[in-house]
């Protein structure tokens, strides 16, 4: 992967000479994706995805809109897996508290809830 990417040099090749920007573009997906054995294959269904918003853009500024509206996407689908995960957390922990207690024969101190240090920015998360 290269690492000395500069934004600049990338748009003015974009600007002065497409074909070298997607041949260029290409290069670098490619060797990306080849050290992403793993996990290449929904790396290449994502890219596909990609290049048919741009394709099918009118301009880039509608491309970049679209392919954000798939970030969003995402994002908001990650958001409500890690709810389900916190109320299942929540849930497993109310069962253990239950079973400590009745094995102890009396109240278990409150643990918190498993994996309470991930916090969550409350406002990106109401966006979904």
């Amino acid at each position: 992967m290269d690492a000395d990417f500069h934004f600049h040099e990338w748009a003015f090749l974009a600007r002065t000479d497409a074909e070298a920007f997607e041949r260029r573009r290409a290069r670098l997906l490619e060797a990306f994706l080849s050290e992403s054995a793993q996990r290449r294959p929904a790396l290449e269904s994502l890219q596909r995805e990609i290049d048919r918003q741009r394709a099918a853009a009118a301009s880039p500024e509608e491309a970049v809109a679209a392919i954000s509206g798939m970030m969003c996407n995402s994002f908001c689908t990650l958001v409500g897996e890690l709810r389900e995960l916190r109320s299942e957390l929540k849930r497993l922990d109310c069962l253990g508290d239950a079973v400590g207690a009745s094995e102890s024969g009396g109240s278990r101190p409150a643990t918190g809830v498993p994996g309470e240090a991930i916090r969550s920015d409350r406002r990106l998360m109401s966006r979904c």
